[in-house]
């Protein structure tokens, strides 16, 4: 007797599949620890410095790259139902511990187990969305439309969590999860069963000491990019000492993987396929312009009142860009499209969004002047997104093909976050310095429109009922908020420019790579399997 090929009873009608497929990726889109938005609010609330706010998120991060080698090693051992119950009822654990702690370090440690958890349910989605949606077994049609699903919910669950953070409680958003989680175990265990479906495979020969190595030489390097501004890099010992840990802790990984039977990343996959090595770069290089979106944040943030307000209105742009970019660019590649020509495209429209950027920003600025290039960015990200994952999948041979998707997992939620981070903040940081300086030099006494302004600020708290020196101070205090506000403002400015400057570059670069040019897309095996 042969195994199942659907973990759905019999009795469980196609449009039901479908729709409680869709349903189980969007309720378990609420299931996390600290997210990417709502790490910085939460962490405010609690008095924890940004940067240690960051530091914490991105371990969410570290936990699914380490965990994804193993995840088809979990499929095989577990019944698929039970996988599914054990992930989610430690999930449900995690978020109301979340929801009832007062301890700041679990409270953003759960970041890196929510990541353990939530690929491994990740990975049975896609392969359910497969299986009722055949068309998806096609490379480009996959990442077209599970990215334009998954980043549509994505989207919509930060909206409805900083909303629940700005109207209640920030611990509400942990019940949604518990909630989300407690609703996907109920729907599982109404339509699917319990056999197994292929034949099981031991947990002993999984190289544990490879795991903890990625988790090592993770943490390490997100904590040197992560802290390395606030702590002055190489004058921190602790930093030193990270950069230590990373380099031992990935010599030995490397070393590992070339000796022990089974890799745990198998890294020959780099010689062997040579879009691998180009597509990786790429894929950091546009990482990098995705987040360049921090720069419309920071605007934000700074220069609107009601900032949850603001942030939440940039998710729904987003939305509609997805909803646009996605489909189209799989369905292009899909009909034979030149790669080249996409991608350029892509890196086309950061360059047009932030030469808006660059162009517009300014103190009286309305909301609505930002929607158009919000609304590229979320294009080109589409667009480059699409292009680079299906080029990377290109006649991949299925033994692989995890190899592959470990690469491009790495490539993203490791080196480029991190990295990109470190490389923003830090500019941004030296820019607004420059910027702060040059300004706070030329407000001097010998500046009669400093003078004349300091006059009327100074006479407008004096009629408040201060005295004359506190009133001068209070006036003094505010030209220094105007001051670090202008700051900001054309460090924004100045970035967004000359990163439009390199995107035009690399738009017009990708058009003479022609190892871009990969259309053989007869892989006949599914990218994740039963």
């Amino acid at each position: 007797m042969g195994y199942p090929i659907s973990p759905y009873k019999k009795y469980v009608p196609s449009w039901l599949k479908v729709a409680s497929l869709l349903l189980l990726i969007f309720l378990h889109s609420f299931v996390s620890g600290i997210g990417d938005i709502t790490a910085l609010p939460i962490a405010y609330l609690f008095g924890i410095e940004k940067p240690t706010a960051i530091l914490f998120m991105q371990f969410s991060a570290i936990g699914t790259v380490a965990i994804y080698p193993i995840v088809y090693r979990f499929r095989s051992f577990f019944r698929r139902i039970h996988l599914l119950f054990i992930v989610l009822s430690l999930e449900i654990i995690i978020s109301l511990s979340c929801a009832k702690t007062g301890n700041t370090t679990i409270l953003l440690a759960s970041g890196i187990f929510m990541g353990l958890l939530k690929i491994i349910c990740t990975v049975e989605f896609i392969s359910l969305l497969i299986n009722e949606f055949p068309f998806m077994s096609n490379r480009p049609l996959f990442y077209g439309f599970y990215y334009c699903i998954s980043k549509i919910f994505q989207e919509i669950t930060i909206y409805i969590n900083l909303y629940v953070i700005d109207k209640y409680d920030w611990t509400f958003i942990f019940v949604i999860s518990a909630i989300s989680a407690s609703l996907c175990i109920i729907i599982c265990a109404l339509l699917f069963h319990k056999e197994r479906m292929q034949r099981k495979v031991p947990l002993y020969q999984v190289d544990w000491i490879s795991m903890f190595l990625v988790i090592i030489l993770g943490m390490s390097l997100c904590y040197v990019f992560t802290m390395g501004l606030t702590k002055n890099w190489f004058n921190s010992k602790s930093i030193s000492f990270s950069v230590l840990i990373f380099l031992a802790s990935t010599s030995f990984f490397i070393y590992r993987q070339f000796k022990v039977k089974r890799p745990f990343w198998d890294l020959r996959v780099f010689k062997i396929y040579k879009q691998i090595p180009l597509g990786l770069i790429l894929m950091v290089i546009m990482y990098f312009f995705y987040l360049t979106s921090t720069l419309f944040s920071q605007y934000v943030e700074y220069n609107f009142h009601g900032e949850y307000s603001y942030l939440r209105n940039i998710r729904l742009i987003n939305v509609v860009s997805y909803c646009f970019s996605f489909p189209l660019a799989g369905i292009l590649l899909y009909r034979g499209r030149s790669v080249r020509f996409i991608l350029s495209v892509g890196f086309l429209c950061y360059a047009f969004s932030l030469f808006y950027l660059s162009y517009i920003v300014q103190t009286s600025l309305s909301f609505n002047n930002l929607i158009i290039p919000i609304f590229l960015q979320g294009v080109a990200f589409g667009f480059c997104l699409t292009t680079l994952s299906s080029f990377m999948a290109s006649n991949i041979s299925i033994n692989q093909n995890k190899n592959r998707a470990m690469g491009s997992i790495m490539s993203r939620y490791i080196i480029a976050s991190f990295v990109g981070y470190s490389l923003y903040s830090n500019w941004m940081f030296k820019e607004t310095v420059r910027h702060h300086t040059y300004l706070a030099e030329s407000l001097t006494y010998d500046n009669f429109s400093f003078m004349n302004e300091l006059k009327k600020g100074t006479a407008g708290f004096i009629s408040k009922g201060l005295d004359p020196q506190a009133a001068q101070n209070m006036a003094l205090g505010t030209f220094e908020k105007r001051i670090d506000l202008q700051s900001m403002l054309i460090s924004i400015k100045d970035i967004a420019f000359i990163e439009g400057i390199l995107a035009v570059t690399i738009a017009i670069f990708i058009l003479f790579i022609r190892l871009l040019e990969i259309h053989n897309q007869k892989n006949k095996y599914r990218i994740v399997p039963w």
